[in-house]
């Protein structure tokens, strides 16, 4: 019930008001239904990374938002609330502290994988703890800069998730 709340919350403050959209009609029946099955902490990030896909808010992944440079080329990331996207280990020493989070090449191939991955294959990804954290932190951080305020029911749906997860 909570995760459905907050699924509810998270589309109902992303879309603009009156506009028809069926796609994401359709995601968000499908969100509800995932949900019922499975409302673990990658199911949530999954779905919440597949509506800001959905409604044009993906971050730049692929290249250093600053300098264009592969990734696959730097060992450490961070991401970029400010500038949307992630940043190499050069340009985020460069870049005042404010608004970068920790990330690590693991949740950033997760982060790809969800874009393109059927909800219902959702499951069938293994990641570590820490990088499950790492994409929490981060699309916190980033829907908060979309949005410009947090969403209410996210605190609570944290609490309950690792509550359950102990």
């Amino acid at each position: 019930m909570t995760a459905a709340s907050y699924w509810s919350e998270l589309v109902a403050s992303l879309i603009p008001e009156g506009e028809p959209d069926p796609d994401l009609f359709q995601l968000t029946l499908a969100g509800f239904h995932i949900l019922c099955l499975s409302a673990t902490s990658l199911v949530i990030r999954g779905l919440e990374i597949k509506v800001l896909a959905q409604l044009g808010y993906t971050p730049l992944l692929e290249q250093c938002v600053s300098c264009g440079q592969k990734l696959t080329e730097n060992p450490m990331i961070t991401f970029s609330v400010k500038h949307g996207g992630v940043m190499c280990t050069v340009c985020s020493n460069k870049a005042a502290l404010q608004n970068l989070c920790n990330f690590s090449h693991e949740a950033l191939n997760i982060w790809q994988q969800l874009i393109k991955m059927d909800l219902s294959k959702i499951h069938r990804l293994r990641i570590t703890a820490r990088a499950l954290s790492i994409l929490d932190e981060v699309i916190e951080e980033f829907l908060i800069a979309q949005l410009d305020y947090p969403l209410k029911s996210r605190p609570i749906l944290k609490k309950m998730l690792s509550a359950a997860e102990e």
